[in-house]
C-alpha cells in the first residue's frame, strides 16, 4: 500500500512538473528567442525549483555515501 501511494505521488509530481516546464518554455520562447539558451540557469520559477528538487530526489541514492 505504501509503495503504491509513493508511486502515485511520484507520477503526480512528474506530471505537474512537465506541465509547468512546458509553460515556462513556451513563455520564454514567446518573450525572447535569443535568450532561450539560458532558460534554466536560475531558480526564479516554481518549475525550475521543482526540477532541481526532483533531480536531487532521484540522485540521492547514488550520491549518498
Amino acid at each position: 500500500m505504501f509503495r503504491e501511494k509513493q508511486m502515485f505521488f511520484k507520477i503526480f509530481f512528474f506530471r505537474i512538473l512537465k506541465v509547468l516546464l512546458r509553460e515556462l518554455i513556451d513563455k520564454s520562447l514567446q518573450q525572447d528567442r535569443n535568450n532561450s539558451k539560458i532558460l534554466l540557469r536560475s531558480n526564479a520559477s516554481i518549475a525550475e525549483k521543482m526540477l532541481s528538487n526532483w533531480f536531487s530526489f532521484l540522485l540521492f541514492g547514488y550520491i549518498k555515501v
